[in-house]
């Protein structure tokens, strides 16, 4: 009886503990003033600047591997490096930040598993949450993401030669397609900034299971070839090369990707880091603000020369003075690629063609194309 009473006192605690977490959540006002207020005066919160930073410090973690003298352990036992490191916070100021140390092995659903260093990234809106949370307002900072340690290709080639032709030829009839094609057409080469190489960012891999899931992402695939192949031919000269970046690419994904369509693959955060203004990038729906950090990286240049990504719909300030509601499901910011000011003046600076084919294939959803015109 002891051990049961121990128990559900245990059980009382975390109770109280998650009560007084959610109540903390749902008090948490969104600020974003201070956050535009500071893309205003010091640039995108995205700048290549930080992320130099952030870059160089990574660089010198992954290439001097963690001893186990390097590292503490906190009172929950999880592992932190021992020295901070610096980043720049989005006015520009260094903050000695500490981050977990990775490699640490466990069994997750019955797997073997392993805590690989991830980057983190904060759009405006999570900054503006985190503003009155006491916490470093640092864009790009780091985190770990739970790995299986032998990793299992989620598809087999075999499968999807017998649906790839049936998607391709689907891809071709569809209503997105032709109004793709013809957008292009009529704009590349011509008033469009001249494209020097694509940048895919989570479009997905496939699975086993052939269904929408495998089709979404291989008809986006397909998508970043047409670009290609248009503005080849509309722009002259060297075929733009095509890169696309996503962690959850496999083996199989990454050698079927390079055979399929001709594609690199790059590890994050190296697509980002070959961005500039003569890029073309291509995301739909991710689970990382890349419209934000495509802008911000390239901002000095008026932004890629190319968008093709989730519509821009406004300056992505809904959020704005209001708080969480995580019993409802309901958790500010609201999506994970969320718009914002300095996209919506892209979007009124561009020629740009929305479409959502949600009723059609639903490969995309609303989507929109936005070309930066040359300057």
């Amino acid at each position: 009886m002891a051990g049961q009473t121990e128990i559900c006192k245990t059980s009382a605690n975390a109770d109280s503990q998650l009560q007084g977490r959610e109540q903390y959540l749902n008090e948490i006002i969104v600020e974003l003033d201070p956050i535009v207020e500071a893309e205003s005066k010091h640039g995108p919160v995205f700048r290549r600047e930080l992320f130099d930073v952030a870059y160089a410090t990574y660089r010198s973690i992954e290439d001097n591997h963690s001893k186990a003298s390097d590292i503490v352990i906190d009172r929950r036992g999880n592992k932190f490096l021992r020295e901070k490191i610096t980043l720049l916070d989005i006015y520009g100021k260094e903050r000695k930040v500490r981050i977990q140390a990775d490699g640490k092995c466990i069994k997750y659903n019955g797997q073997p598993c392993m805590s690989k260093r991830v980057w983190a990234y904060k759009c405006i809106q999570s900054l503006g949450q985190a503003y009155n949370c006491g916490e470093d307002l640092c864009p790009f900072n780091f985190g770990v993401h739970i790995i299986q340690t032998e990793a299992k290709d989620c598809f087999k080639v075999e499968d999807m030669t017998a649906k790839a032709g049936i998607w391709a030829e689907e891809w071709k009839k569809s209503e997105i397609y032709s109004r793709l094609t013809a957008f292009l057409e009529e704009h590349a080469g011509k008033r469009m900034q001249r494209v020097d190489k694509i940048l895919c960012f989570g479009l997905g891999c496939f699975r086993t299971e052939l269904g929408r899931e495998t089709k979404r992402p291989y008809v986006q695939h397909l998508a970043a070839c047409l670009v290609r192949d248009i503005i080849a031919r509309q722009q002259g000269g060297e075929t733009p090369k095509i890169y696309a970046q996503d962690p959850n690419y496999g083996p199989t994904g990454i050698a079927y990707i390079k055979a399929q369509f001709d594609m690199e693959t790059l590890d994050d955060p190296e697509g980002f880091k070959a961005l500039d203004g003569n890029t073309f990038v291509l995301c739909v729906a991710p689970n990382v603000p890349v419209r934000q950090i495509a802008f911000g990286m390239t901002h000095e240049f008026g932004g890629p020369a190319g968008l093709f990504c989730n519509s821009i719909q406004s300056e992505g300030l809904e959020c704005n003075g209001k708080s969480c509601d995580i019993r409802s499901g309901s958790f500010t910011p609201y999506s994970l690629c969320e718009s914002s000011p300095a996209l919506w003046k892209y979007k009124q600076e561009s020629t740009w063609m929305e479409y959502d084919d949600g009723s059609e294939e639903d490969c995309f959803g609303d989507v929109g194309v936005y070309l930066k015109q040359r300057g």
